[in-house]
């Protein structure tokens, strides 16, 4: 099941948008004792443009476990069971430039991806109440719109503010260019 919830904010020339989301998944069928997780087309991920802005598609979570890919060496796309996840965005316009509508906006995503329970991610990749709160993940960022009015494209610039992966600390490794850029088209909420 899932649960969106959007409200705009409409002011004279600007817009305050908030977001939230909040989705889990249960394995069924297959075998005797059933699937463990969901198959990996209908599981939640994070990280992208329209979702965690300050990481990369697929790679936030699970929880506060740094989970890798131990044989290979390099990063698993991560996805999980449960997915919480909330944004607020102020826009407005900066004017325009040959007809095309020309805007930004300043944001802050928080939220993460968590399994039902441990299977093969590190301790604190499963969901728990005691702690889920501490391995939100937050980030900030600043954007750029082209609005041609039947479709927008958008040039995000996002830092991670804070990473459940890193402990709980917040601004760790906050410089210039260790930024995440996102184009995407349309409005992420």
């Amino acid at each position: 099941g899932e649960v969106d919830y959007r409200h705009h904010i409409d002011y004279r020339r600007t817009q305050l948008a908030f977001h939230a989301y909040a989705g889990a998944g249960w394995a069924y069928g297959r075998g005797n004792g059933g699937e463990e997780t969901l198959p990996f087309y209908k599981a939640f991920f994070a990280g992208g443009p329209n979702s965690m802005r300050g990481w990369q598609v697929r790679r936030l979570g699970l929880g506060s476990s740094n989970f890798y890919d131990t044989s290979g060496g390099g990063l698993l796309d991560r996805f999980g069971d449960i997915q919480l996840e909330g944004n607020v965005e102020y826009r407005f316009p900066l004017g325009s430039i040959l007809g095309v509508k020309l805007l930004s906006a300043v944001y802050v995503d928080a939220g993460n991806i968590w399994d039902r329970h441990i299977i093969q991610a590190d301790t604190g990749s499963d969901f728990k109440f005691n702690r889920f709160y501490n391995e939100i993940a937050v980030d900030g960022g600043t954007g750029l719109r082209l609005d041609f009015d039947l479709f927008l494209i958008r040039f995000d610039y996002a830092y991670k503010l804070k990473q459940p992966e890193t402990g709980y600390d917040w601004f760790q490794d906050l410089k210039l260019f260790h930024g995440q850029f996102q184009l995407g088209i349309g409005y992420p909420v």
